[in-house]
């Protein structure tokens, strides 16, 4: 399982995803509080019931193994950052050596 590392800042993009995540985490706990009411009615609604919850469950683990992409794309290794010049163009600082690069940095 890949954890957040405490010492990479989150971006926006990535607190989104994270608001994003709990968002649909509140959905899947109200559909399941419905599909238990639904569960005491006929086989039919049971059946339903069970198609419904298959269906937001791989929808849900869809969605976190693209979030877990795009979080890991995201990162840069711990000291790093991305600045950016006067005129726009992407840098990277590495607080450790005190040095910079226009290279993304790996690892």
């Amino acid at each position: 399982s890949s954890g957040i590392n405490a010492e990479w800042p989150l971006r926006p993009g990535t607190e989104k995803l994270l608001n994003f995540a709990a968002n649909v985490q509140s959905s899947f706990k109200a559909e399941v509080s419905r599909s238990r009411s639904l569960e005491r009615g006929t086989p039919l609604d049971r059946s339903r019931t069970r198609q419904s919850l298959a269906t937001v469950i791989h929808g849900a683990n869809k969605t976190i193994l693209e979030a877990q992409e795009i979080i890991h794309d995201d990162m840069l290794p711990a000291g790093w950052e991305e600045a950016f010049t006067e005129d726009g163009a992407k840098y990277y600082i590495n607080h450790y050596s005190q040095s910079t690069s226009w290279d993304r940095p790996v690892g």
